[in-house]
């Protein structure tokens, strides 16, 4: 297994445009456009299409989320019915996706979803506004727990390599001390990053991004360092940036930035 610095997924796209913004060829009213963008991965309600036919879609306008920075990455986590499902990823500059007046990119050609508990398909990041999700050639009623477009972000330094990747129990402690396990372990990893300033400015706003963003409420994707691993549901449960004073004056400001996440299981 080789080793990547990890990647970051904290926009959530179609939460920061609003129900408002993404249409879809009909929804069930019982299981709404809303429920698309639910915070309780896989755990919360579903969207619903209301009848079985061969033409379903969703579009999200991307023209105040990531439609000028580009987004390459389409994360539906477990709960969903779409196995077997032939899906489709396509932007282009209007709503029509015919190329008769806008300019459509397929960015995922239509492929049938394996038995998988999440979805999660990279693409080439492109900058159009409109994005597509479709269904075009099998019928079905189809069920999303939650639409995650984002585009991942990498920084130029890396971890301390002395991190901390492990499971740890998933316990509910009663007052006499006694503990059962609540449910699955849970992925707890800690990142410390040295040496970070001016010299990698990206790299900061990054970790502000997740701070400013993603602390304590939001959840967001982490590819961790092992470069076979995907997605991983996280929150973050500490934060710090500190000025490294040890640094000659002489050199760029250096940071010390920490990050302590705990995976996120509902």
């Amino acid at each position: 297994m080789s080793y990547r610095n990890p990647l970051w997924g904290l926009a959530h796209a179609a939460r920061e445009m609003g129900a408002g913004n993404i249409t879809t060829d009909e929804e069930d009213t019982s299981y709404p456009i809303e429920n698309m963008i639910d915070d309780r991965f896989g755990f919360g309600p579903v969207f619903k299409f209301e009848t079985s036919v061969a033409t379903h879609y969703i579009i999200l306008d991307m023209a105040y989320t990531l439609a000028s920075t580009g987004h390459d990455r389409l994360y539906i986590p477990q709960g969903h019915n779409l196995n077997g499902a032939k899906l489709k990823i396509e932007e282009d500059t209007d709503t029509t996706f015919d190329g008769s007046t806008g300019n459509t990119t397929t960015l995922y050609s239509e492929t049938a979803i394996g038995s998988s508990l999440s979805l999660d398909i990279p693409f080439t990041a492109q900058s159009l506004r409109y994005l597509k999700i479709s269904f075009p050639t099998n019928a079905g009623i189809w069920e999303i727990t939650q639409l995650y477009v984002t585009k991942t972000l990498a920084t130029v330094v890396g971890p301390n390599p002395r991190w901390t990747d492990e499971l740890v129990p998933n316990v509910m402690q009663f007052p006499n001390g006694d503990t059962v396990q609540y449910d699955n372990s849970q992925r707890h990893i800690i990142y410390d990053y040295d040496a970070v300033g001016l010299a990698s400015a990206g790299d900061l706003a990054v970790f502000d991004w997740l701070m400013e963003n993603n602390f304590t409420h939001h959840p967001f994707l982490l590819y961790s360092t092992d470069s076979t691993d995907s997605a991983l549901v996280m929150r973050l449960q500490a934060f710090s940036s500190k000025d490294d004073r040890s640094a000659p004056k002489s050199q760029d400001t250096r940071k010390r930035v920490s990050l302590d996440m705990l995976e996120y299981i509902g």
